[in-house]
């Protein structure tokens, strides 16, 4: 729709749109709307992530060089020596292993991309008169959308209303220009730059100043930027935190040792040796050699490793009380977290206000039905400006729901006679916030004598009045008294109410009548979420009545608990503001710049900082934090099955004070919700510390059973390389490292139990992670796993000696079955180490994938010893002797754990890697 509409009226507009500038859409016009952008959804995005393509996904997959040359050599052995037996295994060995990584890491990724939607801006929209929260991709022409500081805009639209409004605005990819806009200004017929459009806002704009309210003309591509620039695209968060970055590079060294270690021994099988198929040649020898090195977890498995945090990243998205959390990284950084800077009390309230009192000049009314006159002509005018508020609809720039709840939590303690008053009151107009001090006013007749009543929460209002209501009486008021209103007025500031302040104008001058408190709603499960947070090991500083901090709720007074320190006497005494840093639980009076003091401060001693802030005060210190939290209604909802999309859905009548600004959203790593119904607030945090903690325990668990499946695999597999025979060919070794070590790393990442935490894994330990340490560090492990991998080499000879069974004559199939067996054995010890219980046994076995993978292997075992699928896995063996003897090493590893583990102590204490 290529239209001029900064030369249209407002009228001719609402004709063009078929929409109301004061009521918006009808909600069900602007949903039908919306269903036809679904069509060309890719042209109706403005802000958008850039996800990675399959092809890249594909290519981190397959970019383990171990990977790649075995699969090359496979091909070689192919077409050149015509094993096409032991080609077909080794892919398809490959192409199941890779199939099932690209679903996990695939689905992993578009989860995490998706996390980046919470933190794009949303619009504040009108339909139908009311208020809602909606994602840009959502809104369509003729929306009605309201305008505030800190917007970062998604479409164009034209102004109806607007109030001191600055905007910069993106000319182009690199150009912004501030510039300012007036909803009544006329524009020249035939201009062509949109930066001179001054009645209208183009997207990608942010609101520096002022608000107002618009008309909603193009979204998406079909906007000025987009259609130049195609929106606004955020790049990919960094896919491995540090610790598991350094990781990759570990395992690399990892499969290169076992290579070099292999090597040797494929040396003295071709030198002097056979394989079970066999003569040996050179290239299945290094077949053998590059199976064991690919086992090692390299590149492939190393972005598997996200699957430990994408797990409680979604969980915690989806879960009654969210926690959105835009990285990986982010949520690997909150672990190392020492303290946390509370820079605003919003983490504490529900952003609705509340009715708390009334103030007069007589005094606090508390109890309505003991109020004297002027409390009472305090009362009328509330009620009138109610009356007000629902019979006009607002034409203004500010949305109109903000004070509804303490209004009517107000109306329901009141004793005044509303049908009364309204016969005889008679209200002419309401204009809402019409000028720089956000006044509204209400202009009634009270029998034949008209009043402008005046609604504002601003203190010039005192400056204003020249009267005042004394026990129902106007009387002169004096400097004096002024003053003691201020006193009254400010001292209820900062104790974090919100004071609004009427006065009538009769003509005569302005009276001032009195004050409504309101106050914002406390979240009654706030010290128990302190507690926790405390006890995670994050201390928590809020700091109070901080100079020049605005629009931002003040600290409570369940977070004003333990030591405070005041900024005046530091000053007194001279001392630094660092002094005795971290025995402080509150800094009060302190101002922008000595919280970024303090968070250098900080980082200074090389400890964690995370920032939790409403607004941009103090956004300097923001630089020094390592996580940065802020609050925004979030309640969540997920789309698609294999995309694994998860998105906000439009929350219908939230004030956007619930929300922190669109600017301060755009930088956060974490999103809360404001406390509300018991959810929100500090108790999601505190889940989402736990649940990294859980992230790092799972991956040194697996890292464990890892390092030990491979020790086990190197004894079983290659150690007999050494005498010249090989007992497993390159198909098994695939099939023990690849599809094994893969079900084990989705067990540990789904693990959820609690047990176990009181050891904490930090990315220093990851950087310490070496198969030699691990070794060392898990020592009880060790001899199990031993005793399981010698009597799997030593158990043919001995059951040779047996006359009964005449030769052992299927060493290989013997081998891979023990080895499994043996995995499965090392898997069990550590699962039952991390929650330090013998029950943990019992909750293993009761594991779904963990069933799924023994019920596989036996069915696996089936076919290959009754069908020919054997064949292709070099697996032919049908005796029920091989089968019973395989049992019987993984039972020894499972008895000498429980005889070296549980006796000494009735809790066993979990290794470290």
């Amino acid at each position: 729709m290529n239209e001029k509409w900064f030369l249209m009226s407002i009228e001719e507009i609402e004709q063009k749109l078929k929409t109301n500038a004061v009521l918006g859409l009808p909600l069900k016009a602007a949903r039908s709307r919306a269903n036809l952008h679904k069509k060309d959804k890719k042209d109706t995005i403005f802000f958008s992530v850039k996800k990675k393509r399959i092809d890249k996904i594909l290519l981190d997959l397959f970019s383990d060089v171990f990977l790649v040359l075995l699969t090359l050599l496979a091909i070689f052995s192919l077409f050149f020596e015509g094993d096409a037996i032991i080609c077909s295994g080794i892919l398809v060995i490959i192409a199941i292993n890779l199939a099932i990584s690209f679903f996990i890491y695939y689905r992993d990724r578009r989860t995490v991309e998706s996390m980046s939607d919470f933190f794009a801006p949303t619009a504040r929209v009108i339909r139908g008169g009311k208020l809602y929260i909606v994602d840009y991709r959502d809104l369509t022409e003729g929306d009605v959308i309201m305008i505030e500081k800190g917007d970062i805009l998604g479409c164009d639209a034209r102004l109806v209303q607007s109030n001191a409004l600055r905007v910069c605005m993106k000319i182009d990819k690199k150009t912004e220009k501030t510039l300012d806009k007036y909803a009544g200004a006329s524009v020249r017929a035939d201009e062509l730059y949109a930066e001179n459009m001054i009645n209208m806002v183009h997207a990608g704009s942010t609101v520096l100043e002022g608000s107002g309210r618009a008309i909603v003309t193009a979204i998406g591509q079909y906007t000025y930027l987009g259609a130049m620039t195609g929106g606004i695209t955020e790049l990919p968060s960094r896919e491995l935190p540090n610790g598991l970055a350094h990781l990759k590079k570990e395992c690399s060294k990892l499969g290169l040792i076992m290579l070099l270690m292999t090597l040797p021994f494929c040396i003295f099988s071709v030198m002097f040796g056979s394989f079970p198929s066999g003569n040996v040649v050179l290239s299945e020898a290094v077949l053998v050699a590059l199976a064991l090195g690919a086992t090692a977890m390299l590149s492939r498995s190393s972005n598997l490793f996200i699957n430990f945090y994408v797990r409680f990243i979604r969980k915690l998205a989806i879960s009654e009380n969210p926690c959105i959390i835009r990285s990986i990284d982010a949520l690997d950084k909150l672990t190392d977290v020492d303290y946390l800077f509370l820079i605003d009390g919003s983490i504490a309230t529900d952003g609705i206000l509340h009715f708390d009192t009334l103030i007069t000049a007589d005094g606090e009314a508390k109890k309505n039905d003991r109020m004297g006159m002027s409390a009472t002509a305090l009362s009328e005018m509330i009620v009138i400006y109610s009356q007000a508020r629902s019979a006009v609809p607002s034409a203004g720039t500010r949305d109109n729901n903000e004070l509804e709840v303490g209004i009517a939590e107000f109306l329901k303690k009141s004793f005044v006679d509303a049908a009364a008053l309204k016969i005889r009151c008679n209200i002419h107009s309401y204009l809402h916030s019409v000028d720089k001090e956000e006044r509204d006013i209400v202009i009634y007749s009270d029998m034949g004598v008209k009043t402008e009543l005046s609604v504002s929460s601003s203190l010039s209002t005192f400056e204003l009045c020249d009267y005042v209501m004394v026990a129902g009486a106007k009387k002169s008021l004096s400097a004096d008294g002024r003053d003691s209103l201020k006193a009254s007025y400010e001292s209820y500031l900062s104790m974090g109410r919100r004071p609004i302040l009427f006065s009538t104008d009769t003509g005569q001058g302005r009276c001032f009548i009195g004050m409504m408190i309101l106050r914002e709603g406390a979240d009654a499960s706030l010290p128990k979420a302190i507690s926790s947070v405390r006890k995670s090991g994050m201390k928590i500083i809020s700091f109070s009545n901080c100079i020049g901090r605005k629009d931002a709720p003040e600290i409570p007074d369940m977070l004003r608990q333990g030591s405070r320190v005041y900024a005046h006497d530091l000053a007194i005494q001279g001392r630094d503001i660092t002094h005795s840093f971290g025995s402080y639980d509150e800094y009060c009076g302190f101002s922008e710049q000595d919280v970024v003091t303090l968070a250098k401060y900080v980082k200074d001693q090389n400890k964690g900082l995370a920032i939790f802030s409403f607004t941009d005060y103090a956004k300097d210190a923001v630089e020094y934090a390592d996580v940065f939290i802020s609050c925004a209604p979030v309640r969540t909802g997920v789309f698609g099955h294999f995309e694994e999309e998860i998105r906000a859905l439009e929350v219908p009548g939230e004030h956007s004070s619930a929300s922190c600004t669109q600017t301060v959203k755009a930088e956060a790593d974490i999103l809360l919700m404001r406390p509300k119904d018991s959810k929100g607030g500090l108790e999601p945090l505190a889940r989402a510390r736990g649940y990294c903690r859980l992230a790092y325990r799972n991956l040194a668990s697996f890292l464990r059973y890892f390092v030990f499946a491979q020790m086990i695999r190197m004894i079983t597999v290659a150690f007999p390389m050494v005498f010249g025979r090989g007992l497993a060919d390159s198909r098994q070794i695939l099939l023990l490292g690849f599809l094994m070590d893969l079900a084990a790393l989705v067990i540990f990442a789904s693990d959820m139990r609690q047990g176990g935490l009181k050891r904490k894994t930090t990315d220093t330990e990851l950087f310490k992670f070496s198969f030699v340490n691990t070794v060392r560090n898990n020592s009880k492990l060790l001899i199990p796993s031993l005793v399981g991998s010698l009597l799997c080499l030593v158990l043919p000879r001995l059951i040779e000696l047996i006359p009964v069974f005449d030769n052992f004559l299927y060493r290989a199939e013997f081998t891979f079955m023990t080895t499994a067996l043996l995995q499965l054995a090392i898997f069990a010890c550590v699962y039952a180490e991390d929650v330090l219980s013998k029950s943990a046994m019992k909750k293993m076995c009761t594991n779904r994938i963990f069933i799924i993978e023994a019920a596989s292997l036996v069915l696996f075992t089936v076919l290959c010893y009754l069908t020919p699928v054997g064949v292709l896995f070099g697996i032919s063996s049908n005796s029920v002797i091989y089968v019973i003897a395989s049992l019987i090493p993984p039972i020894a590893l499972l008895v000498s754990y429980i005889v070296i583990t549980f006796p000494k102590t009735k809790k066993g204490v979990g290794g470290t890697i």
